[in-house]
């Protein structure tokens, strides 16, 4: 049998792996984190005034996810996250841009898991100025225009845009690919 104590936590997590008899066995539970993180363009240089990102953590241990959106100042901070390995997903809210990674140390979390906790490095979100795309849809005023890849990875989102006056439409920060 097993048994954990957590001090000055409300809840914790930890991972054990036990491959033979063992006694006496001390677990030491980490609680809940704090997981920080900045916006930059591909080119190192800061990320437009008032970009709005967007960020999910996917526990892929079976724990809680975590959410926020990075504030007017390109910093994110999402609180209450259950250390482990996780996956992120980011998607620019700012025109003309869409993430192109989410940096943890050297591991891109939208392309893998990646371990947070309290001795991870800052998520680094990773923007690239995307294409745009304009036309119209034929007596389709105030349709809906979904654009999906057409070969899904992780990390790749689809995003649904509305087509204005006379079903005219322009989609811009459209990352590249078919």
């Amino acid at each position: 049998s097993l048994h954990a104590e957590a001090e000055n936590i409300d809840r914790g997590v930890a991972f054990v792996g036990v491959r033979k008899d063992i006694d006496d066995i001390r677990i030491h539970l980490e609680g809940p984190i704090e997981i920080l993180g900045t916006v930059v363009l591909s080119d190192g240089s800061p990320a437009p005034p008032k970009t709005v990102i967007n960020v999910i953590l996917s526990s892929t241990d079976g724990l809680r996810n975590g959410s926020g959106n990075t504030d007017k100042t390109g910093s994110l901070r999402i609180e209450d996250v259950d250390p482990g390995r996780h996956r992120v997903m980011a998607i620019a809210r700012s025109p003309g841009y869409y993430v192109a990674s989410v940096m943890v140390g050297d591991v891109d979390a939208i392309r893998q898991p990646a371990l947070l906790n309290d001795s991870s490095p800052p998520l680094r979100i990773i923007l690239k100025a995307g294409g745009r795309l304009s036309g119209n849809v034929d007596k389709g005023e105030g349709a809906k225009l979904l654009l999906v890849p057409q070969t899904l990875s992780p990390g790749d989102v689809a995003a649904v845009y509305p087509s204005g006056a006379g079903g005219n439409f322009e989609l811009t920060g459209v990352p590249p690919g078919d």
